[in-house]
């Protein structure tokens, strides 16, 4: 159930950048299929966690898989200011970025953390039933055991 939760948490934020991505490359035909086969992936992921989860916690384990849900959330946000923060530095080192700049840039990203820690973290959070079903397919198949 934890490794559900932490992948709900992650594969949420995927999907929306995948989604903006394709997004942005929509105009470019060499790159825009590989992102929508990607961006699909990420969604089906997505869909899986949830799909998984919401049948466990009708199962009993809600109150588990609330609290896992917001720890995951509250630190994949946390993971994601601190990985932006270190590579925009280091990008505004090798493309030598002006101070100003660069504390322009950890500003934002510090804001968007807040506003991620303040209420954004929710949608990570929520479950509901995917549209996609079986969206990773069905059971894995049984193979013979070696004698």
């Amino acid at each position: 159930m934890t490794y559900l939760t932490h992948s709900r948490a992650t594969e949420q934020r995927a999907s929306e950048q995948m989604q903006a991505l394709r997004k942005y490359a929509a105009d470019r035909p060499d790159i825009a299929r590989a992102m929508r086969m990607i961006s699909a992936d990420e969604d089906n992921h997505l869909a899986y966690c949830h799909e998984e989860l919401l049948q466990l916690a009708a199962g009993g384990h809600a109150a588990f898989i609330r609290s896992a849900l917001r720890a995951a959330a509250l630190a994949e946000i946390a993971i994601y200011r601190d990985v932006s923060t270190a590579v925009m530095a280091h990008l505004g080192q090798i493309l030598g970025w002006s101070r100003p700049k660069a504390a322009v840039l950890a500003a934002g990203i510090r804001a968007v953390y807040a506003c991620e820690r303040l209420g954004g973290w929710r949608r990570m959070v929520s479950l509901r039933m995917p549209t996609r079903r079986n969206a990773v397919g069905g059971p894995a198949p049984a193979h013979p055991r070696c004698a």
